[in-house]
């Protein structure tokens, strides 16, 4: 199975995926990943390119930016006309709005994970806008996926029968690599 993932940042993928991505190429499947090249941590980042699947940069505008947003909406087009992936996986809702310019229902099942919505911690026209653009991006995925109830509720109370809650304990923290009993708490 070919499987696509698109992430906004290099620095999402090492934390959120990589994981994830080596159990299915173990298993034998084909990924493939569309994610920024800029990390989000300042300096230099702690991630290289990923070893486990193909990685194309497309650089993800992370404000209100249409012209940006359009052209990297493209960009993805124009990998998932190349890749033909089985499954498209989007991770973060500015993510998941990007991809939805570029949407076209010939594309395989599209799923779209939210690490928390945007706009029901904002207020006035920041909150309307991103409602808005959270609400029509998410309509447009096969599936939606939240990690807690409040996203949950959001969506469908907004009319959205496309989401579920993804149960878990939590993500993004290896254990194995960040644990506190190795940490020397005197060191700056």
């Amino acid at each position: 199975m070919k499987i696509l993932f698109i992430i906004p940042s290099i620095t999402n993928y090492h934390t959120f995926l990589n994981e994830l991505t080596q159990a299915l190429v173990d298993k034998g499947h084909k990924v493939s990943l569309l994610a920024g090249e800029k990390s989000i941590v300042k300096g230099p980042s702690p991630y290289s390119n990923p070893e486990n699947c193909e990685w194309v940069p497309i650089n993800f505008p992370r404000s209100f930016q249409p012209q940006e947003h359009v052209h990297a909406s493209l960009l993805i087009d124009k990998q998932i006309k190349r890749i033909k992936p089985d499954i498209i996986h989007i991770h973060f809702s500015a993510a998941m709005f990007t991809v939805a310019l570029a949407y076209k229902k010939r594309w395989q099942i599209t799923i779209a994970t939210i690490h928390g919505l945007a706009w029901p911690s904002r207020n006035g026209t920041t909150r309307y806008l991103l409602k808005n653009a959270e609400i029509r991006s998410a309509r447009k995925m096969d599936e939606v996926l939240v990690l807690n109830n409040e996203d949950l509720t959001s969506l469908r109370e907004n009319g959205l029968k496309n989401v579920k809650l993804l149960p878990g304990e939590g993500m993004g923290c290896s254990i194995t690599e960040f644990n506190p009993d190795s940490i020397d708490i005197n060191k700056k």
